[in-house]
């Protein structure tokens, strides 16, 4: 059990190379990181539903650190899209949308972390 926060760290440390790699050098990565420009819809569609399961479990466990680094998480990965269309010039149509989880993450993580139940809960 001693090791399951290393596997975290690995876990994340694998990820997050992995996210840098598909944002600096995206040819680089399709062809290293196993995946396809066919197959985004279907890896979009898992990536949705593991981030709405994991968001669902924080909830129902009311584990307000989980719910607060999920936002802030929820927020980076929208304005990262944001940021991509608007630097492609497309519409605030699909660049406002996201633009708004962006405000509502950042919101929720601090009313989380500014709320006196976590600081009650954050040892």
């Amino acid at each position: 059990v001693k090791f399951i926060p290393t596997l975290g760290w690995i876990v994340a440390l694998a990820l997050t190379a992995a996210g840098l790699a598909f944002l600096v050098a995206p040819d680089w990565a399709f062809a290293n990181l196993a995946h396809t420009r066919e197959g985004l819809p279907t890896v979009f569609g898992g990536r949705y539903l593991g981030l709405g399961l994991a968001f669902a479990m924080f909830a129902y466990w009311r584990d307000l650190r989980g719910l607060g680094v999920m936002s802030i998480a929820g927020a980076l990965m929208a304005a990262v899209d944001a940021a991509t269309y608007a630097a492609a010039g497309e519409p605030i149509s699909l660049i406002a949308p996201h633009v708004a989880v962006l405000v509502l993450g950042l919101l929720v993580a601090h009313f989380i972390f500014r709320s006196s139940s976590f600081k009650g809960h954050a040892q």
